[in-house]
């Protein structure tokens, strides 16, 4: 099984479209020989074949989801199927939103994007990802409220006392985070070619969505968890700038 999905109990039909099927204890794992067919005086002959079984997991799962998306139509109801898996792991589950959101964009996007000519369904569920870039129950409690507008105009920030919830709301110029980005590329000069490639990729899909009149909020908290991961002593040029500290919420630094 796999935490993440809502997932009809075994050997009956899922309670909903949004649903996904239980696959069993066992999937078939390969067929070895030829099926079964029609003789000449239309008899059907024994299968000359045999099924291979291996035990099911999470990956089954996972796969047995992407391919629920990619069968959406219309392809924008897809959110319809996101929603409906997110708030079952988050209500009924009790998970965290942000694990989940991790999981689609992680594990469930990179299966997506194996598949030929399925690009707006990958721009379709990074759109989700990035309306749904939002603070999770167990997050601390604050309130805070920054605009961007100048990297010298001071921050306005408001604490509330209220432990139950926290809200964060940025809105930030596009020159401010093109010029992140800018001086993100400098640093990952240093980084090995495996690091650098993942950077590379992350901060020109980030530039494209800016381009595109878009939000970027998910992919910058992405960065963000890969500067965390390998150290931020390691971008000079980003640490050293005015523009850092007031950009770090975004990041999620």
């Amino acid at each position: 099984m796999n935490e993440f999905y809502s997932i009809s109990q075994e050997n009956q039909k899922p309670d909903d479209e949004y649903q996904l099927k239980n696959l069993g204890k066992q999937t078939i794992m390969m067929i070895v020989g030829k099926p079964s067919r029609r003789n000449y005086w239309g008899e059907t002959e024994s299968p000359q074949s045999q099924k291979f079984y291996r035990d099911t997991n999470e990956e089954d799962y996972d796969r047995l989801f992407a391919n629920k998306l990619l069968k959406c139509r219309p392809p924008y109801d897809l959110e319809k199927i996101l929603d409906y898996h997110l708030n079952y792991y988050v209500e009924i589950r009790q998970g965290e939103k942000l694990r989940f959101l991790n999981q689609i964009k992680f594990v469930i996007l990179p299966i997506i994007k194996e598949k030929n000519n399925k690009e707006i369904y990958d721009e379709l569920i990074t759109n989700w990802l990035d309306k749904n870039n939002m603070t999770t129950k167990k997050e601390k409690a604050a309130k805070v409220n920054l605009k961007i507008r100048d990297i010298n105009a001071p921050m306005q920030i408001q604490m509330n006392s209220d432990n139950a919830s926290q809200s964060q709301q940025i809105s930030y110029d596009k020159d401010d985070i093109l010029e992140l980005l800018n001086l993100l590329k400098q640093d990952i000069e240093n980084l090995n070619t495996d690091s650098k490639e993942d950077f590379e990729l992350e901060i020109e899909n980030a530039i494209k969505q800016l381009n595109k009149g878009k939000k970027v909020e998910t992919r910058l908290l992405t960065i963000g968890s890969m500067i965390k991961e390998i150290g931020i002593g390691i971008f000079v040029n980003l640490v050293s700038s005015p523009l850092f500290e007031i950009m770090r919420p975004i990041l999620g630094i």
